[in-house]
């Protein structure tokens, strides 16, 4: 039983930190994040990054896709600044 708990825990955690990402850059409130809303929010998408995150090659990055690819691509050496653009 605390096993399952900690899974669940887990797993919830992962979603919240997604949710936090889709919520700072997800500018146009679509659903999924494009890599111009990355780049106008103040971070660098080195090349190839981003299309390495878009697993379904779509041109955006879904819930799931952010959570994988958060620590290569919103980290705090890639988005420095974290502008708020949305006022």
């Amino acid at each position: 039983m605390k096993k399952l708990l900690a899974v669940v825990l887990l797993f919830s955690a992962s979603n919240v930190h997604a949710n936090w990402i889709m919520e700072r850059f997800d500018l146009n409130e679509d659903g999924a994040i494009e890599k111009r809303e990355i780049t106008l929010s103040g971070c660098t998408v080195r090349a190839g990054t981003f299309e390495h995150a878009d697993k379904n090659n779509n041109g955006v990055l879904s819930g799931k896709e952010v959570r994988d690819a958060t620590a290569y691509l919103f980290n705090k050496r890639r988005c420095p600044e974290m502008k708020n653009i949305r006022g």
